[in-house]
């Protein structure tokens, strides 16, 4: 594979470690993903602690964690996080077998996909997914009292105050969602700040509006299995991105908001 190729201006930033999380949109492949890319360009080393099926919550606590310890090891750290579907959360169960939440030192978490349908937004509280095992009890439960307004909050407040820690902390960022979240009323009083406050930061790809997904998608670029998604009402190609789209991606950001 032909390696990314871009021109070095004078104003490029010195990279030395590009640290990736997300979920199986992220995970390493046999072809180079975003990040990989990314750390190419700057000659940097890549990290990539993203896991397939992971919460938003894991993406962000992780992240946090282990960039508290990746910043006394380096001294330009870019962290490039990739999120989530909205409507997984984790829970803590020191009993669970699920060896993939065992790596990380992130305790007794696991993550878990209540809902598992690509209708779950308008069918809520019927569409309830691990019927039949130990979580199906949960599972219920999150899905009668989940409220897509609540969690949209809890989202924004977490990419809030990570970002303003990579902040304090001189590192950079970049946030986007692989695929578009669903959108609320961003002018209650209980997210309007919030949403402001992530459509002020450039390194923010509003999730709402911007999908990387579709973004690759709309460039003709082809996705390595296929799954649908129904968001906002309207039904979307969610499989994973090929070489290609990764690729493309990469140079994007760096053209347009890593430099």
């Amino acid at each position: 594979m032909r390696p990314l190729i871009l021109t070095i201006s004078n104003s490029m930033k010195n990279i030395d470690l590009v640290y990736t999380n997300g979920d199986s949109y992220a995970i390493p492949r046999t072809f180079k993903i975003c990040g990989e890319h990314i750390a190419d360009y700057y000659n940097a080393e890549h990290l990539n602690k993203a896991v397939m099926g992971s919460a938003n919550s894991r993406i962000l606590r992780t992240s946090l964690r282990d960039l508290l310890d990746l910043k006394n090891q380096y001294n330009n750290i870019l962290a490039c996080v990739s999120l989530s579907f909205i409507m997984r959360t984790d829970l803590w169960d020191r009993e669970h077998e699920h060896d993939r939440w065992r790596h990380g030192n992130d305790g007794d978490f696991m993550c878990i996909g209540p809902m598992a349908h690509k209708n779950w937004a308008t069918n809520i509280k019927n569409i309830v997914a691990n019927a039949g095992t130990k979580y199906n009890s949960f599972c219920r439960n999150y899905a009668t009292y989940y409220d897509m307004e609540a969690e949209t909050v809890r989202l924004l407040e977490k990419i809030i105050l990570f970002t303003n820690w990579c902040k304090n902390n001189n590192i950079e960022y970049i946030i986007f969602s692989p695929m578009y979240q669903e959108s609320i009323d961003f002018s209650a009083p209980f997210v309007s700040n919030f949403y402001k406050e992530i459509n002020h930061d450039k390194n923010i790809l509003n999730p709402f509006d911007f999908s990387f997904l579709q973004w690759c998608l709309d460039r003709n670029h082809s996705t390595i299995d296929d799954h649908e998604a129904i968001v906002n009402g309207k039904q979307y190609q969610v499989g994973h991105m090929g070489e290609t789209g990764h690729k493309d991606f990469a140079k994007f950001l760096i053209e347009n908001y890593l430099n």
